[in-house]
């Protein structure tokens, strides 16, 4: 979201209401304002605590505290072996039956199915995990 703030910014337009805030924290759709000011956390106290855990991340990537600017950006790349994790490895057969709730889950009327079913993942892409752990793995 905050993207479309900095654009809505620039270009002057107005952000929905409900979605941010100016520099002394009063609701706000002007752009400007709220590029001055900031911007709510999606899904509540437990987007908030996300959002503060991702920020707390990009900290360990060497980003600087937001400001707006394109310097204040970082990367950071997390990779996990579940089998390091959890004995025997549960985690494959734990997720293909999260996904398989999840994909049984009724619908409501009228909702389409997700955009996931589109098209699969060319099978080059799963290669590179391996291949970026075996490399920075001792």
């Amino acid at each position: 979201m905050w993207g479309e703030v900095l654009l809505a910014a620039e270009t002057g337009e107005a952000v929905p209401p409900g979605v941010a805030f100016d520099a002394d924290g009063n609701p706000t759709v002007d752009g400007r304002a709220a590029a001055r000011g900031g911007v709510a956390a999606f899904g509540g106290h437990k987007g908030y605590g996300l959002a503060f855990a991702i920020q707390a991340l990009g900290l360990l990537a060497d980003a600087a505290i937001p400001r707006g600017q394109v310097q204040d950006y970082g990367f950071l790349f997390l990779v996990v072996d579940p089998g390091a994790l959890l004995p025997e490895n549960p985690f494959a057969a734990q997720m293909s039956r999260l996904v398989k709730a999840i994909q049984a889950t009724p619908r409501r009327p009228g909702l389409r199915k997700s955009a996931s079913h589109r098209s699969a993942p060319s099978a080059n892409a799963s290669a590179v995990v391996p291949k970026a752990y075996s490399s920075t793995v001792p």
